[in-house]
C-alpha cells in the first residue's frame, strides 16, 4: 500500500512539473497569421501590451495580462523597435494618440496602440500632427503624363528643375544629361511641354516617378515620388532624373515632392519644391 502511494505521489509531481513547464513554454508562443511565433525573447511593454519583432519578421502587440495577440504585422527582416510617442488630437481639445515608432533605415512606421492601425505623422509648421488615413479627394482637370523618361544614371549632379518649351532648350538639356552626340526624343513642342527633375543625389532611388499632374486654381501641379529599392546591407547615393511630357498650359506650374518618410500605404506630405511663373 505505503509503495502505491509512493508511486501515486511520484505520477502527482511529474505531472505538476509537466503542467508547470507547458504554462511557461505557452507563455512564451504566439500566434500572427496562423503561425505560431516565439516570444521568449525582448519585450517592449507599455499601455496594457507586450510588444515583440519576432523571428525577425513580425510585429507582434500581446495583450499584457492574457499574453493573447491583439495586432500582428509582416514587416519582414532588418526592423528596430524604437518605443512608444505621444501625439496630439487632431482638435487641441483631443486625447493625445499614443503610436508605436519602428525603423528600418529610412523607412519609419507609426502603429495606433488603441486600434492597431498604421498611421501617418507629419509636420505642419514646428508641431508635429497626428492624421489618421483619410482618402485624398482630387479636384480640377487631370493632364495625363504621354512621355516619360526616369533612371538613376545622368551626368547632372546638381539640383535642378525645368520648363521646357522648345526643340532647342530641349536638345541642350538633353546632351547635358547623358552627352554630346546622344540621340534626343522627339517631343512635338506645338501641343506638349516637359517637365525636367533632377534632385541631385538620393539614396537607394532608381528614378523619379510621376504621381500626379493637375490643373487646379489656375496652376498647373505636378506632384512627384522616387522609386526606392533596398540593397541589402548597403546604402546606394544615386543621381535620380525623370522627364516628364505633359499637355503645354501657359498657368504657372507648381511642382511638389513627397516629403513622407516611408513607404507603404500612409498619406503622402508635399512640399512645394520650384514655381514656374505662368506664360504672357
Amino acid at each position: 500500500m505505503k509503495e502505491l502511494n509512493k508511486i501515486k505521489l511520484f505520477f502527482v509531481i511529474i505531472m505538476s512539473i509537466s503542467l508547470l513547464t507547458a504554462s511557461a513554454v505557452s507563455a512564451e508562443w504566439a500566434k500572427c497569421e496562423g503561425i505560431q511565433l516565439w516570444t521568449g525573447g525582448e519585450s517592449l511593454n507599455g499601455y496594457g501590451l507586450r510588444v515583440y519583432y519576432s523571428a525577425s519578421k513580425y510585429l507582434l502587440f500581446l495583450d499584457d495580462k492574457s499574453g493573447v495577440t491583439k495586432y500582428c504585422y509582416t514587416l519582414g527582416p532588418g526592423w528596430e523597435i524604437l518605443g512608444f510617442r505621444s501625439f496630439p488630437g487632431k482638435k487641441d481639445t483631443a486625447v493625445p494618440v499614443i503610436v508605436l515608432e519602428v525603423r528600418n533605415g529610412l523607412d519609419t512606421r507609426y502603429y495606433n496602440v488603441q486600434n492597431g492601425r498604421e498611421i501617418f505623422l507629419h509636420d505642419r509648421g514646428n508641431r508635429e500632427v497626428y492624421a489618421d488615413h483619410a482618402p485624398l479627394k482630387k479636384t480640377g482637370q487631370a493632364l495625363s503624363v504621354v512621355q516619360q523618361w526616369s533612371g538613376a544614371v545622368t551626368k547632372i549632379q546638381t539640383v535642378e528643375y525645368h520648363r521646357v518649351l522648345d526643340q532647342g532648350t530641349w536638345k541642350a538639356l538633353w546632351e547635358r544629361h547623358l552627352g554630346q552626340g546622344v540621340v534626343v526624343p522627339q517631343v512635338d513642342f506645338t501641343a506638349h511641354m516637359v517637365i525636367a527633375i533632377f534632385p541631385g543625389k538620393k539614396i537607394n532611388s532608381s528614378g523619379v516617378k510621376a504621381v500626379d499632374a493637375r490643373l487646379e486654381e489656375g496652376a498647373v501641379y505636378f506632384d512627384y515620388d522616387y522609386e526606392i529599392y533596398k540593397p541589402k546591407g548597403r546604402v546606394d547615393m544615386m543621381l535620380a532624373f525623370g522627364f516628364f511630357v505633359i499637355p503645354q498650359a501657359k498657368q504657372k506650374i507648381i511642382l511638389r515632392e513627397n516629403m513622407q518618410n516611408g513607404v507603404g500605404d500612409l498619406l503622402p506630405a508635399w512640399k512645394v519644391v520650384k514655381e514656374f511663373e505662368a506664360l504672357k
